[in-house]
């Protein structure tokens, strides 16, 4: 009867018949069981709700629920690991592209500054230029007078 239902289960669920699927869905059938069994304690002892074992549940219900807690413990860690380690690298990434884009943008800004600053040493050295012809027909003019 209980493989039937565990069968069933697994078709519900659709997935391949693993042995960790299989052993989750035993220890969730057990531990379904012991919360029946400690409500129906609870319902018979109702002041019994503070007592850390309930009578009717044995050690090795105790024994499946710490298990079955600490897969879930592992499980969330595992998943909030993977999680931040993939958060940190995409921020790792983010922060790499924006570092290169920065570096890319200043080699242009300087690379502009550059020409700009050529430019200017052009224009002075033609205004230079200009100037000094200016002066020596000056000169000429004035031997010539």
């Amino acid at each position: 009867m209980e493989a039937k239902q565990i069968k069933t289960e697994l078709k519900e669920l659709k997935r391949p018949k693993t042995p960790v699927q299989i052993r989750e869905l035993y220890i969730k059938r057990d531990l379904n069981e012991t919360v029946k069994q400690a409500k129906q304690t609870l319902k018979k002892n109702p002041g019994n709700v503070f007592s850390t074992k309930a009578p009717d549940m044995t050690h090795n219900d105790f024994a499946r629920l710490r298990i079955n807690s600490q897969l879930n413990r592992k499980r969330s860690f595992s998943a909030e690991y993977n999680f931040n380690y993939k958060e940190a690298h995409e921020t790792t990434r983010k922060g790499t592209k924006m570092y290169q884009q920065t570096h890319v943008e200043a080699k242009q800004a300087i690379m502009k500054e550059i020409e700009s600053i050529q430019k200017l040493n052009d224009m002075h050295n033609s205004a230079q230029r200009y100037m000094n012809q200016v002066k020596l027909n000056q000169k000429q003019m004035n031997v010539l007078d």
